[in-house]
């Protein structure tokens, strides 16, 4: 195997591939997955080598990883529950830039973005730190960034679009299995779920734009006023009521896993269910 890793250079310059070498190559792409850097080291080439090679035989190349590994098409399709809560995640709290590609998280939940590091393979991608001083007691916000052009191209085409808080106006077009993992991100992103002591009862909170917001009403079978937050800008759709709130809390709850919910609000919706009962 030692001639395939030899490569041949003309006049100093540009390679002279072999046709073996270039179905090693090819092969190893496409269907074991190796990545630009992994393929130029094999032959002491540079990255950019290996992909204007791909490039010439019609191969669109993946980007190169340099040792950052994601998976960059884990949103061209909507076809697992997991995807669909990631999705609608992002649509509440994620961040979808204008320029660099970029796509960051920023929650006071580390081990939820931990979750979504998983669920696209990004393991070697850094989480850092802030104060958000926003608060009396700033609070400790966790911060998640990636750039990658597939990603973010894949995200803008199911509508989780830059400056998102302003312009989604509508559940995204997925099978109908996948709505209420959808919402559920959404909710842990951008709703709330809280006690009501004075009235001894719970309420569900959403906050979105308010076409949006008109077809989670619909998803969930309600009729109520949206409540208009911030100078037109933002909306709230708050939902009460015991046997309402149960009823749409399990909707939200089904079929979930412990791999996509936030811990923090799966507790308050046991809360709610034991509340419930007892009621």
């Amino acid at each position: 195997m030692a001639d395939l890793y030899t490569i041949a250079r003309i006049n100093g310059g540009a390679i002279a591939w072999t046709e073996e070498q270039v179905a090693y190559i090819i092969d190893k792409y496409l269907n074991e997955k190796y990545t630009l850097k992994q393929l130029g080291r094999e032959f002491e080439c540079s990255y950019s080598t290996i992909r204007n090679l791909l490039n010439k035989h019609n191969i669109n190349s993946r980007g190169n990883k340099q040792g950052y590994p994601r998976d960059e098409f884990y949103f061209n399709k909507i076809d697992t529950e997991e995807k669909a809560y990631w999705l609608g995640f992002l649509y509440a709290d994620g961040c979808v830039h204008s320029n660099n590609n970029e796509v960051s998280i920023n929650i006071t939940d580390k081990e939820h973005i931990e979750k979504f590091k998983k669920a696209i393979k990004a393991f070697n991608h850094q989480i850092t730190t802030t104060q958000d001083k926003r608060f009396p007691k700033a609070k400790r916000l966790y911060q998640f960034s990636i750039k990658d052009k597939q990603l973010h191209k894949d995200l803008i085409k199911w509508g989780c679009v830059p400056q998102k808080s302003l312009l989604i106006s509508k559940i995204p077009n997925i099978p109908r299995d996948y709505v209420s993992h959808f919402l559920r991100g959404y909710f842990d992103g951008d709703g709330s779920l809280h006690y009501l002591r004075g009235t001894n009862n719970y309420r569900i909170s959403f906050i979105g734009t308010k076409d949006f917001l008109l077809d989670v009403q619909k998803e969930l079978q309600i009729n109520v006023s949206l409540q208009e937050n911030v100078a037109g800008k933002a909306f709230l759709l708050q939902i009460a009521g015991r046997k309402q709130v149960e009823r749409i809390l399990k909707y939200l709850y089904q079929n979930s896993t412990e791999s996509i919910r936030l811990n923090r609000k799966y507790q308050k919706y046991l809360d709610c269910l034991e509340w419930a009962h007892r009621h």
